[in-house]
């Protein structure tokens, strides 16, 4: 029997993964969170099942679990790129104005 659960972290995740890269640039910034949050999901649901399937003896390694990883991590670290985004000028800002204060 074809393991084909495997199979789905090559065509799948990486798709999901390029969608994300291009919410990086859409415009409104809950759009740009929403459909980062929603490939990571997405991602984690897919290997969740992939994990979540019994090994039987003599199948071999779990190639796609541990493609599956890869993909996660990869996802989680665009996920917080995005956030970082949209955190990161909030905080540029707070602190330009406690500079200009203090002077």
């Amino acid at each position: 029997m074809d393991p084909w659960y495997d199979y789905l972290a090559f065509p799948v995740a990486p798709v999901v993964l390029i969608v994300q890269i291009a919410a990086l640039f859409l415009r409104p910034a809950w759009v740009r969170i929403g459909l980062s949050v929603a490939a990571t999901v997405s991602i984690y649901v897919m290997a969740e099942y992939v994990w979540s399937l019994p090994d039987r003896p003599g199948e071999g390694v779990n190639i796609g679990a541990a493609v599956f990883v890869g993909w996660l991590l990869a996802s989680i670290g665009l996920l917080g790129i995005g956030l970082a985004r949209e955190v990161l000028p909030f905080a540029l800002r707070s602190l330009r104005g406690t500079r200009s204060a203090d002077w």
